[in-house]
Parts: structure tokens; C-alpha cells; sequence
């Protein structure tokens, strides 16, 4: 069995940000939750305006006027105890990063230093045992 997901504590869609520090020049991912698990709905074409052309008072698109598709964050411990009750055994783990390359600016160097840091997605191989 094989899973690819979003990476554990960066997929958490409204509980992450990436952040600057104007101090140190560094980019960084804060994390405010991580053991909770959440379903968050996202909307699939953010940089869009209203795709049917709602908006709400602000100008900003109504709720539920974009397509949104659903996100599951569960910490990295649901997936290993609920594949080890399942009697499969963890067989290799892996971390990668996005390739991505920022556009030339003042933070580009810092957001791709970040990017080779901080994973954005699990790899979770999986055999059964017997």
C-alpha cells in the first residue's frame, strides 16, 4: 500500500501561515495546531474573484461561490496506528519538497531556502504482516 499526502504539520490549512521574519530574513512555517484533527473545506481557485460572480460586502466572493474541495489534516500517529491495527507494518517514509523556484525579488532566496527545508508532502509505504 501507498499513500502520498500533504505533510503532517504544513497541510494544516487554517491552523499554518507561512511567515517573514524582517529581523533574520528568514521565511518559516508557524504552526498553531497539529494534534487536532480537522476537515476544512478550500477553495480550489483562490487567486479567482467569484466564479458565478457573487460577492459579498467587502468585494471579497461569497461563501460557497467558488469550487472548494475538502482537507483532512490528522496527525502523522492517526496514519501509523491506523495502518499497524490494520496489520500493516511502516515499510519506508519519505518527505519531499516542493521544486517550485520564486519569481526574482528581495524574499526569493529565503522563500526557496524554505521550500528545501520545510516538506510539503509524505510518501508512506506500507506492507501487510502477518
Amino acid at each position: 500500500m501507498v499513500e502520498f499526502l500533504p505533510q503532517g504539520p504544513v497541510s494544516l490549512s487554517k491552523a499554518s501561515s507561512w511567515e517573514w521574519d524582517p529581523q533574520t530574513g528568514d521565511q518559516y512555517r508557524r504552526i498553531d495546531r497539529y494534534l487536532s484533527e480537522q476537515t476544512v473545506k478550500i477553495d480550489m481557485h483562490p487567486g479567482k474573484t467569484a466564479a458565478r460572480g457573487a460577492k459579498s460586502p467587502s468585494g471579497k466572493p461569497a461563501p460557497g461561490s467558488l469550487d472548494q474541495t475538502l482537507s483532512f489534516h490528522r496527525p502523522l500517529q492517526s496514519y501509523f496506528k491506523h495502518l499497524t491495527n490494520q496489520g500493516f507494518a511502516i515499510t519506508r517514509l519519505e518527505e519531499w519538497i516542493s521544486h517550485k523556484k520564486s519569481q526574482p525579488g528581495p524574499r526569493a532566496a529565503a522563500e526557496n531556502r524554505a521550500r528545501k527545508e520545510i516538506p510539503l508532502f509524505l510518501f508512506i509505504e506500507a506492507r501487510v504482516i502477518f
